[in-house]
């Protein structure tokens, strides 16, 4: 399958050109959920939820007043209460991003958050955030990796955030490596530790595992 755009080829079923980051054709089915290991930047724990919920949750009429109400709920650590009221903003109205967004936030098992990331891309394809998150998540997870999607939603993500964005330059490195494109990783990486020096502890040790010729891989949850 080649790009249309750069002329590139690409994996059967690829939804992105691994090199330039345009749409494919072609969408292939997402990956299943499964239990794996958590994203980059992983969800704290759930506090216990309330006894019964707020009056106003009851009464709320629009996806709006749904998402106001369980932004509410996130601030005070009960993630699971807001997850379910996304989830009824939602389905009154299934193209409402930042619900997805926000699920996507605070899931601890990475499989669930892609399918959440993958959604606000579908509704939202310069969305940079969800770009970078979901091929952070296809880069460096061991059991739902995708090497060319990755590398293509690492990309755009790029292109949409600036080539001066540390965190698009480190999910890029990351995307590099999975493919076995390890001194691009090593480049991008040291370009991501410039543009933020607050991260450069971290993305050193990724440097050096690439240096060694091994991906980036996220440990798997507690």
């Amino acid at each position: 399958m080649y790009c249309i755009d750069c002329g590139t080829k690409n994996p059967d079923g690829a939804r992105f050109c691994m090199e330039c980051g345009m749409r494919m054709p072609v969408r292939d089915a997402r990956p299943a959920a499964v239990d794996v290991g958590p994203t980059a930047e992983s969800a704290p724990h759930d506090s216990p939820p309330s006894a019964a919920p707020r009056a106003e949750e009851e009464e709320a009429s629009s996806a709006k007043d749904l998402i106001l109400s369980a932004f509410r709920h996130f601030e005070g650590g009960r993630h699971e209460e807001a997850r379910a009221l996304c989830a009824r903003a939602i389905a009154l109205e299934p193209g409402y991003a930042e619900a997805h967004q926000k699920i996507a936030e605070t899931l601890r098992q990475p499989a669930e958050a892609l399918e959440h990331w993958l959604e606000v891309i579908r509704l939202r394809p310069n969305h940079a955030v969800a770009l970078r998150c979901a091929a952070w998540i296809l880069a460096t997870n061991q059991s739902i990796r995708n090497g060319p999607e990755a590398q293509a939603l690492a990309v755009r993500a790029l292109l949409v955030a600036g080539s001066s964005d540390a965190a698009a330059l480190d999910t890029l490195a990351a995307a590099y490596a999975e493919n076995g494109r390890f001194e691009e990783a090593i480049a991008t990486a040291r370009r991501a530790a410039a543009a933020d020096p607050s991260l450069a502890q971290a993305i050193q040790a990724r440097i050096e595992r690439y240096r060694s010729g091994k991906p980036w891989r996220e440990p798997p949850p507690n």
